[in-house]
This record gives structure tokens, C-alpha cells and sequence, in this order.
């Protein structure tokens, strides 16, 4: 049992960069409403995205004015395909309000060499061993 868990684990940790990479299209998919359809099918498939049939009308106008702007930045080299990722049926708002576009927050840092004095240190830590006696 414990062999077969590991298969799966294995299995599912392989076929997650597959989604990450995002979902591949060509012009050949932009050359009609039937070919968009089929392509936004694909992609809900592809990010297991499912949506009430009112909403879906909705979402396929936002994924199709996505394709088409990738389509037209996309630097393309030869006949590479392009790529949509999970937000391609987002509006620009809901994209820009995602976590994902959220900014870390600046890392303190000390400069090398730099001795830190004067500062309480915490009596919920057990500093004994910490450091080992000088010889």
C-alpha cells in the first residue's frame, strides 16, 4: 500500500510542471469562433477550471481577448507554440488583485562585518550550547 502512495505522489509530482508550463496554442486555434471554443475548452480542462454554463459566456469573452493580446505581444520564433497560463479567462482587474502580484516586503538586512549591540534578546530561547567553548 505504502509502495502504491509513492507511485501516486510520484505521479502527480511529474504531471505538475506539465500545468505550470501553461497550456499550448497556435494561430491555428485563432482562426475561428469554433477553434476558440475548442481551445477555451481545452484550457478549462487543462487548469480543471469548471464554470456555470451564465458565467462561462462571461469568462470566454475575457479568454478571448486574452489569447488574442498574447498572440499579438508574443515575440514568436518560428513555429513555437504560445502559452496561456491559469488567469486567461480573468478580467484585468481580477488579475491585478490577485496575490500573485503582490510585492514581498523589503528583507532587513545587515551589512558583513557589521556587529548587532544592544539588542534584547529573547528569553523564550535556550541559548546554552549555542556556542561552543573557545579553547
Amino acid at each position: 500500500m505504502k509502495h502504491l502512495a509513492a507511485v501516486v505522489l510520484l505521479a502527480l509530482t511529474l504531471l505538475e510542471p506539465a500545468a505550470a508550463a501553461g497550456l499550448k496554442f497556435t494561430t491555428h486555434d485563432l482562426r475561428s469562433e469554433k477553434a476558440l471554443r475548442q481551445l477555451y475548452e481545452r484550457w478549462c480542462k487543462h487548469f480543471k477550471v469548471a464554470r456555470k454554463p451564465a458565467e462561462k459566456v462571461h469568462r470566454f469573452a475575457n479568454f478571448k481577448q486574452t489569447v488574442h493580446f498574447v498572440a499579438s505581444r508574443t515575440v514568436r520564433v518560428a513555429d513555437e507554440p504560445l502559452r496561456l497560463n491559469g488567469f486567461a479567462d480573468a478580467t484585468r482587474a481580477e488579475f491585478e488583485g490577485c496575490k500573485c502580484r503582490m510585492t514581498p516586503e523589503p528583507r532587513v538586512t545587515a551589512a558583513p562585518g557589521t556587529i548587532l549591540r544592544d539588542l534584547p534578546l529573547p528569553v523564550s530561547v535556550d541559548w546554552r550550547g549555542v556556542i561552543p567553548g573557545v579553547n
